[in-house]
């Protein structure tokens, strides 16, 4: 849970706790009612008050409750002393919980004080106490929101915006089924509904949780896991057509695309004016194997623009001699810290392994040629399901658990916050929507993509078919010109499918723009992205390649759609 919002329930505590008992409850207790019976075991995540533990053990049901505020414990057991021994102090996402698992789990008013990057850990943990077939019941404010940017209330406390359906989705791609979904009014009359969902925990695991072992399986080596992890991730959610199926049904996902995420994501590590160990081996004086040539190329890269510039350079046409030189040795190292490291540990619970191949490195570094240099990592089909599904999930919750890993191996010198800032890093996506606002105001007669209205360059935008909040894409196939007040009325909305459809025409004329100024960057990205065989003759490949990737953004994220 956030920290902030904990402070508050502490110094609140017993302020909340007599306010909490004197709401009006009785529908919520009647459908607690409905889904116990006596002798069932239940644990009240957030407990609050006491209040629902103290109701159901009244009830004869085994009830336990606890709370991430002490104080808010100490609270409850004063308000229900009756029930003082069933209370304890736990916090999501750690939950070390006694006598697990449950037959029913509440996370009553819960989830929207937990944070983004945390919601999936929570969402595991959760699922870690519900017995297989038990249920889960989790209510979250409907309307209310705090301030726009933070998500806070006037008292500090994280008011995170999660939907109903995004909710639903995470829990029903964890092994949930939805069993009820109803709204009430809020209990202390404060003019916010509430959603209450009703899951059962499917009988039998997902293969998500061999995901969560291997995170949690000899983490006191490296940060390599989670940087694999990560990179499988976002590979399987933004650069899709870039793994190949095998007939066996697992994936083969090429090397040099995990090396060049890893690039990224460790550099800003390397360029970091302290320093920051991503091994315990650091600290005895033996650096990661790519410490001294990825650090050395981000040394000589600064001058140009850092990350940003070496991000462009290589997605257009590459790196001069001397720093495709030092790109090529650091890809090298990086290449055999993945095969070496996460690749081979992983083999003890046969997940993944790393089958030679690719082609003879050009001289000149680029991500074309990155991609093709090396071998492949094959990762088995139904993994490669769930990181398909629960990709940015896992992924958010990845880069909490790097973070706090980075602490510990700092000897906790570098906060969790700093730790987060670094992995957060990317290339500027200013410099390229720049870049495509200047190809779009040398057209005579530009049009807005949306709506056909003509542009110029005080109302030019450029726009993301997937919004960026979403996919963190710049592909040139996904920036759009549209006009600045469509632009901000759709934020980070999908279109609808019939408005795409409508769009078609307008849409692959600025592709056909892209395509004539930047041919070989444009062909990979939609290779990657839309559809594997992209060729100059195939736009209809790279059009149903679309269509796909915005409707399965629009399913797996619940993001709302947009009609201009």
């Amino acid at each position: 849970m956030d920290e902030r919002t904990i402070a508050h329930y502490q110094r609140q505590a017993y302020t909340l706790a007599a306010r909490y008992e004197s709401a009006g409850m009785e529908q919520h207790h009647h459908r607690l009612l409905a889904l116990t019976r006596p002798g069932m075991r239940v644990l009240d995540v957030g407990c609050g008050s006491g209040r629902d533990v103290a109701f159901l053990r009244a009830k004869g049901i085994d009830a336990l409750g606890i709370d991430a505020a002490p104080s808010m414990v100490e609270a409850a057991q004063a308000q229900h002393p009756e029930s003082a021994p069933h209370f304890y102090v736990g916090v999501l996402p750690e939950l070390d919980v006694p006598f697990g698992p449950f037959d029913l789990v509440l996370a009553t008013a819960v989830l929207m004080h937990v944070p983004s990057q945390g919601i999936f850990n929570a969402a595991l943990r959760l699922r870690e106490q519900v017995r297989p077939g038990g249920q889960l019941l989790v209510s979250i404010p409907l309307g209310r929101r705090g301030d726009p940017v933070e998500h806070r209330d006037v008292d500090g406390r994280l008011f995170h915006p999660y939907s109903a359906v995004e909710i639903q989705v995470l829990f029903e791609r964890l092994g949930f089924v939805l069993r009820q979904k109803t709204e009430d009014v809020d209990g202390l009359g404060r003019g916010v509904a509430w959603c209450t969902l009703v899951f059962v925990r499917e009988a039998g695991d997902r293969p998500v949780r061999e995901i969560e072992a291997l995170i949690w399986r000899d983490l006191k080596v490296a940060t390599y896991k989670f940087a694999l992890l990560r990179a499988l991730c976002e590979i399987a959610q933004t650069h899709p057509k870039a793994s190949t199926w095998r007939p066996d049904g697992s994936v083969d996902v090429p090397l040099g695309l995990v090396v060049a995420l890893w690039m990224r994501y460790y550099w800003p590590f390397m360029e970091s004016t302290s320093f920051v160990p991503q091994s315990t081996g650091e600290a005895g004086g033996r650096p990661l194997k790519f410490r001294r040539s990825l650090t050395a190329l981000a040394a000589a890269c600064r001058p140009l623009g850092g990350l940003t510039s070496f991000h462009l350079m290589i997605r257009g046409a590459g790196l001069r001699p001397d720093l495709s030189h030092m790109a090529w040795s650091a890809a090298k190292d990086v290449a055999e810290a993945v095969v070496k490291g996460p690749v081979a540990h992983a083999r003890e619970g046969e997940m993944f392994r790393y089958e030679k191949g690719g082609r003879k490195m050009p001289a000149c570094f680029s991500e074309a040629g990155l991609l093709g240099a090396y071998g492949t990592i094959v990762v088995p089909g139904a993994i490669w399901r769930e990181l398909t599904l629960l990709g940015h999930w896992i992924g958010e919750s990845l880069l909490l658990r790097w973070a706090e890993k980075t602490r510990e191996l700092s000897g906790r010198e570098i906060s969790v916050g700093s730790a987060l800032e670094l992995l957060l890093l990317r290339p500027d996506p200013r410099r390229e929507t720049a870049d495509a606002k200047a190809l779009f105001v040398e057209v005579d007669d530009l049009r807005c993509v949306w709506s056909g209205r003509r542009l110029d360059a005080a109302t030019l935008e450029v726009d993301h078919v997937i919004p960026w909040s979403a996919w963190h894409n710049n592909d040139l196939w996904n920036l759009m010109p549209s006009h600045g007040v469509l632009n901000r009325a759709k934020t980070d909305c999908l279109v609808s499918l019939d408005v795409l459809r409508r769009r078609r025409d307008p849409i692959v004329g600025i592709w056909e723009l892209h395509r004539s100024r930047y041919p070989a960057r444009f062909a990979q990205e939609a290779r990657q992205a839309l559809h594997p065989a992209y060729g100059p003759g195939s736009l209809d490949l790279a059009w149903s390649g679309l269509l796909e990737a915005v409707e399965t953004t629009a399913v797996q994220r619940g993001l709302q759609r947009w009609v201009p």
